[in-house]
């Protein structure tokens, strides 16, 4: 995460925003965990969501303002009272418009039911279907 303070991510491209970070997301979480434990109350994990912060680029992000911030398309989250980013904040470039509703899918919040965690890209990978001989 050190090679994180000298990203420019100002003119990357929607997709490559939204994998960059989806990828950040699950970085700072295995981080976390790894620094901290797992969470074991309530107060716990929401010290790790909210106020752990690491620098990307220019910007502080914690886990809390890169999923409801960035990938949820600066929404409110689960008991929050305001937007994470507000009308000046310097962040509001990297917001994904409208949010990705299919991020669920992709991060990973403790549980036992979210998905492993993989690293994605912007490239499609496509398997090619052998024929049937016969």
């Amino acid at each position: 995460m050190r090679e994180a303070l000298n990203l420019n991510i100002e003119k990357a491209t929607l997709e490559s925003r939204l994998a960059f970070f989806t990828n950040c997301y699950n970085m700072q979480l295995i981080h976390i965990t790894y620094k901290c434990g797992l969470p074991t109350t309530i107060w716990q994990r929401r010290r790790y969501l909210y106020s752990i912060y690491y620098q990307i680029g220019e910007h502080l992000y914690s886990l809390q303002s890169i999923f409801n911030g960035i990938l949820r398309g600066n929404q409110k989250g689960y008991g929050m009272l305001w937007k994470p980013f507000g009308k000046q904040d310097q962040r509001r470039p990297y917001i994904i418009p409208y949010g990705e509703p299919l991020i669920h899918f992709a991060i990973n919040t403790f549980n036992m039911s979210t998905p492993a965690i993989l690293a994605y890209s912007t490239k499609v990978k496509t398997k090619k279907l052998a024929k049937k001989k016969g």
